[in-house]
């Protein structure tokens, strides 16, 4: 259970990277990609690392 805890941690740690990533690009300078599609990316990243993560939260808890 500690093992699934730790990858639910890991996971969470990934999508905010991504997040970050997506969120840097908003910044950058051209027409492609859209920059409603990376919006939308960077918050279904950041909605997926909340969720990993009270998951993990959860476990850590009842563990």
């Amino acid at each position: 259970m500690v093992t699934v805890m730790y990858a639910f941690f890991i996971l969470s740690c990934i999508c905010i990277a991504g997040m970050f990533y997506f969120i840097s690009k908003l910044n950058s300078p051209g027409i492609y990609p859209p920059k409603i599609i990376i919006k939308k990316n960077a918050r279904m990243l950041g909605a997926a690392a909340v969720f990993l993560f009270f998951l993990g939260f959860i476990l850590r808890i009842f563990t």
